[in-house]
């Protein structure tokens, strides 16, 4: 449910990121195409900021986007050692005791699961 709702907020930026970029490359050849009207009447720094502003707000754009990206990348590198710790607490509240033999052989054992659980997915995808 999270990682879903973070992949439509990247998606919405996205969207967002495409058609600012659309706007910007518009303006950039409508500028190439007038150049020589531009230069003549001395409209420079008018056209300059008109695609300045355009490309601070596709900039924005992808920081936000960054910004969810970031954060589900962190989600993703840090599953392991939350599932460990939340295993370890549930074990302790049902069982009562964690002992470090039990403790150094469940490290191991999720060790060794990261690998088929973070390829689960892409396999599940690719039937």
């Amino acid at each position: 449910p999270l990682n879903s709702f973070i992949m439509k907020n990247v998606m919405g930026f996205q969207r967002t990121i495409m058609r600012i970029t659309d706007e910007r490359v518009k303006k950039t050849n409508e500028v190439l195409d007038g150049i020589k009207v531009i230069k003549l009447y001395g409209w420079e720094e008018s056209v300059t900021k008109e695609v300045e502003d355009i490309r601070n707000r596709e900039i924005d754009a992808l920081k936000g986007r960054l910004k969810y990206s970031i954060f589900l990348t962190f989600l993703w590198s840090c599953s392991p050692i939350l599932v460990s710790l939340l295993s370890f607490l549930c074990y302790s509240l049902v069982a009562g005791e964690l002992t470090s033999s039990r403790a150094f052989v469940s490290l191991t054992l999720f060790n060794i699961l990261r690998f088929p659980l973070i390829m689960l997915p892409n396999m599940i995808t690719q039937l």
